[in-house]
């Protein structure tokens, strides 16, 4: 949602996801990055303000019949690791395609390497609605070769 100074305040967004929700299982799945949080910061290094992403989420389903019922993320939620080797908004994004965990976010999925999220304690910042309109594709561009990182460069092409 944007910069913002995450030891005052911390910018979350709302999202209607009933068009997403399956008649059948349904998984929740969420891809974390550095991002502000804890990647370089103009004039800082890494993790000024968090040593590592951190997400709160609560999905609120309301039933046809009335009936709400609340998924929130706790020690339940499996956390692991994927095809993003880093990511920062400054530094770029080195993605490893193999090391993508196929249907992750797929009912049925068996996630046999991931472990139990840790649970941390609540932000003492207030949270409050991002007021900046979400981010959105705009165009697509097409891909452009690039050389391998010198620490890749062993691995070889795909």
């Amino acid at each position: 949602p944007g910069w913002t100074a995450y030891r005052k305040r911390i910018l979350v967004r709302s999202y209607d996801v009933t068009t997403h929700l399956l008649a059948c299982e349904n998984v929740l799945g969420i891809t974390l990055g550095d991002g502000w949080y804890c990647g370089y910061l103009a004039g800082h290094d890494r993790q000024f303000y968090g040593d590592r992403p951190s997400v709160i989420a609560c999905l609120r389903v309301i039933g046809s019949d009335g009936k709400e019922a609340e998924v929130v993320t706790d020690s339940s939620w499996l956390t692991g690791s994927g095809g993003i080797c880093k990511g920062d908004f400054f530094m770029g994004e080195i993605h490893d395609a193999r090391s993508e965990n196929l249907g992750w976010s797929s009912p049925g999925v068996v996630l046999e390497d991931w472990l139990p999220a840790m649970v941390i304690d609540a932000p003492e910042a207030r949270l409050l609605l991002a007021e900046a309109p979400p981010v959105k594709r705009m165009e697509v561009l097409p891909g452009k070769p690039l050389p391998l990182p010198a620490e890749m460069a062993s691995v070889g092409t795909v």
